[in-house]
């Protein structure tokens, strides 16, 4: 099922992709992959607020997770919650230092005019990172 949801998604079929993923998750609601896809369909429907509620289950079950941490971050981002996205990149960050979304999503933040602490060791990594 999980490759019919990936042609709803190629088809940009967001509903019916979503809907294969909760039959998914209605027979393993553990199913990791299944989770990330459903944040992801939701987030291509445009309802990020939702997208975010499942990648936070995710992480619940997969702290390390650093693809999750990234669209956390991200989604953060784009809803204005500066401090957990910045929570989010700087645990992707912990664990992948080369990551290259979280080291981007920080790097836009501190563009911000009102950009929110930033620890000063994430913020050499992201100079680092930046040169290369």
């Amino acid at each position: 099922l999980t490759g019919l949801a990936e042609c709803h998604r190629g088809l940009k079929d967001f509903d019916k992709e979503i809907g294969v993923f909760r039959r998914v998750l209605g027979v393993d609601p553990a199913d990791e992959i299944a989770m990330t896809g459903l944040g992801d369909a939701l987030k291509g429907a445009g309802k990020l607020g939702e997208a975010v509620e499942i990648w936070e289950r995710v992480l619940d079950d997969a702290p390390d997770n650093i693809f999750i941490l990234g669209r956390l971050g991200d989604a953060h981002r784009h809803l204005g919650a500066l401090d957990k996205a910045v929570e989010h990149y700087t645990s992707a960050l912990t664990i992948a230092p080369k990551d290259t979304c979280a080291n981007h999503g920080i790097d836009e933040i501190t563009r911000l005019p009102k950009a929110p602490p930033i620890e000063t060791w994430v913020l050499e990594l992201v100079a680092a990172h930046r040169s290369c």
